[in-house]
């Protein structure tokens, strides 16, 4: 009598539970980025989401050969990982300059038996308060009386004050004159018709604008000096007396 035997088995090893993401990447501007900067930096963003790599061996099943004595076929369903972004990557738009906001994205795999997330964040914060200009100074209204040396003074104190203005806040602001104060010309005494100068002084950032006018008058010379009509001409001979000369040279 002859006998054979041989021996089969079925293993189903455990799931390794090493299913795992490389970091997501988190990006923060301030508030007073450029509208090219954020631009640059939301691409990187985007780039190292898509750089994101998968570790470990889940979802990667390992087959058994078949024993020897056993016709046999094993079919293993092997479900590899794969990335998922919500939303997703090609939806995104980059931030807009001077508005903070932020944009968050949700990196997941998915194996046979977990998943594993994280979330890539790109944050713009908010542009810090809006700047502030100094007041224009009052404008001075000289009468079309003020002398060329009264005139100088007022103007120099009028320019000096518009010189010293100056901005607070925003994003890096600047102050502009139009026209330009050294193309200012200084007004004179006696003019004809009123002289007025006037100048915009107007500041400037990344996220918008203000404005005042300053204005320097001198009013128009009157032009009303006037002198009473001269007395008639005396002629009296050259023999009158004293007395009749005398009452003639008296006021009338």
């Amino acid at each position: 009598m002859i006998r054979k035997e041989c021996t089969t088995s079925f293993t189903l090893k455990a799931y390794p539970n090493d299913l795992s993401l490389s970091d997501c990447p988190s990006e923060t501007l301030e508030g007073c980025s450029t509208q090219a900067e954020i631009d640059i930096a939301f691409a990187a963003w985007i780039a190292d989401i898509q750089a994101i790599t998968i570790g470990g061996r889940a979802g990667l099943n390992t087959l058994i050969a078949p024993t020897q004595c056993q016709g046999t076929d094993k079919v293993v369903k092997v479900m590899i990982p794969t990335l998922k972004y919500e939303p997703e990557l090609n939806t995104l738009i980059a931030p807009t300059q001077c508005q903070g906001t932020d944009k968050v994205v949700k990196v997941m795999i998915m194996d046979l038996c977990e998943s594993v997330s994280c979330e890539a964040k790109f944050i713009l914060e908010a542009p810090p308060s809006a700047p502030t200009l100094d007041a224009c100074p009052s404008d001075p209204n000289l009468d079309g009386c003020t002398a060329d040396a009264a005139i100088a003074t007022a103007w120099d104190t009028w320019i000096t004050a518009l010189e010293n203005m100056s901005a607070a806040g925003g994003c890096s602001p600047a102050v502009s004159y139009d026209p330009p104060l050294d193309q200012l010309v200084q007004p004179a005494e006696c003019g004809e018709g009123q002289q007025q100068v006037s100048v915009k002084v107007t500041l400037t950032d990344l996220c918008g604008s203000t404005s005042c006018t300053a204005t320097f008058t001198v009013g128009a010379y009157p032009g009303d000096l006037a002198l009473d009509a001269c007395p008639q001409p005396v002629e009296l001979d050259g023999c009158t007396a004293d007395e009749a000369v005398g009452t003639q040279l008296q006021p009338m």
